[in-house]
């Protein structure tokens, strides 16, 4: 958001996806502003850089999300469409979603996480 809906007029408004490197990381991050009582969501659309495409080879992929700081209770909805049908998956998913090429699984934040797909 460019900027909370008093801000704004009551718009919501755009805003730019700020993208640096901390510890070797990609770090993404974005304004948002839930008003009380209601509820929101965010969403990133990642496409992976070229450098991943040495895990792929293998069959392997692994998200890793770190704890956000000062965060109680955030849950994460995970989505990873992979090339072909996975295998496995740490966290695995409800039976009722495998033997498709889509991970999906939900965590809370309040540590850190890592997603493991094998395909």
């Amino acid at each position: 958001m460019q900027g909370d809906l008093l801000q704004t007029g009551g718009k919501f408004v755009p805003g730019k996806v700020d993208v640096m490197k901390e510890l070797g990381k990609t770090v993404y991050g974005a304004f948002w502003a839930i008003e009380p009582g209601k509820t929101g969501s965010l969403s990133f659309t990642y496409s992976l850089p070229p450098s991943v495409s040495d895990c792929l080879a293998q069959n392997n992929y692994q998200l890793d999300w770190p704890k956000q700081p000062g965060a109680d209770s955030t849950e994460i909805n995970v989505k990873v469409l992979m090339p072909s049908t996975i295998k496995s998956a740490e966290p695995s998913e409800p039976e009722s979603k495998w033997g498709d090429a889509a991970y999906e699984s939900q965590a809370d934040l309040r540590e850190d996480r890592e997603f493991k797909v094998k395909y």
